[in-house]
């Protein structure tokens, strides 16, 4: 399914399994979409290095390099990690980043915080983490060392292998330098950005597992013009997430995000 305004390359992606730090690196790109005047090159999720952790209990930890390649002069939006952490549950969550011990960056939530509860309670937080192009100019690049933190002494420190940096970069870039351009149309007409709640919803609705995906669609078809639309209550966090985004959407993002799900 591709995200609006964007077209996916045609590339096969082999595997999604979460990488290690100690893994070759030899196949990290994801998937590729095409923007108005960007590629954006998603890496496989891999497993951070915890280095460091302080006044907190990290249970799991998984991020991704979006990088973004420029495709023309104007202005582009900021590379980003996005993340997903979970932790024994505590009364403070987690509000901004340190990267590489000299800039501080508030996390921008791409879904809401989700706790589940058994013998313990645990929190997921999602994330994304702007990243400073300088970063990518490192000749060779080197390891990205940041903080998660929810204040000056509760935190997490993480630790991403250079190499993986490079192999998204290196072999993202490859992808799309080779991949067709699109025809200019006659008329041309300025597209807005595309909101977070189109996004998010595209996003959780790719991660339903086939078996639910009608069944979610037919809900957000049957409610898309539901002013006071209620997320539905699901075992599964991806309907949830996915819900909850469809709910927060306006009634004409609604539409917009039906009809990506329906080509």
């Amino acid at each position: 399914m591709k995200s609006l305004l964007s077209v996916s390359l045609p590339f096969l992606i082999v595997g999604c399994s979460t990488l290690s730090p100690d893994d070759a690196f030899n196949d990290v790109v994801y998937d590729v979409k095409q923007k108005q005047n960007y590629s954006l090159v998603t890496g496989k999720e891999l497993k951070p290095i915890t280095v460091e952790q302080r006044q907190g209990q990290l249970v799991k930890a998984t991020v991704a390099l979006n990088y973004v390649v420029p495709q023309g002069s104007q202005s582009l939006p900021p590379s980003y990690l996005s993340m997903e952490m979970a932790y024994l549950k505590s009364y403070d969550e987690y509000k901004y980043a340190l990267i590489n011990g000299t800039e501080i960056v508030e996390l921008e939530a791409y879904a809401p915080t989700s706790e589940t509860c058994s013998d313990i309670c645990m929190k997921s937080q999602y994330f994304y983490i702007p990243l400073d192009e300088a970063i990518f100019k490192q000749q060779p690049i080197s390891d990205i060392n940041f903080d998660v933190m929810a204040s000056k002494n509760k935190g997490f420190s993480f630790t991403i292998p250079g190499g993986y940096v490079d192999a998204v970069v290196e072999q993202g870039s490859k992808v799309t330098t080779a991949a067709p351009q699109p025809v200019k149309q006659e008329v041309v007409v300025a597209a807005a950005p595309v909101k977070r709640e189109i996004d998010s919803s595209l996003y959780w609705y790719e991660k339903v597992p086939a078996e639910n995906s009608d069944e979610v669609l037919q809900w957000a078809v049957k409610n898309r013009s539901n002013a006071n639309l209620v997320p539905l209550e699901s075992s599964l966090k991806e309907v949830e997430m996915f819900s909850y985004w469809f709910s927060q959407s306006s009634i004409n993002d609604r539409k917009a995000i039906l009809i990506e799900l329906l080509k």
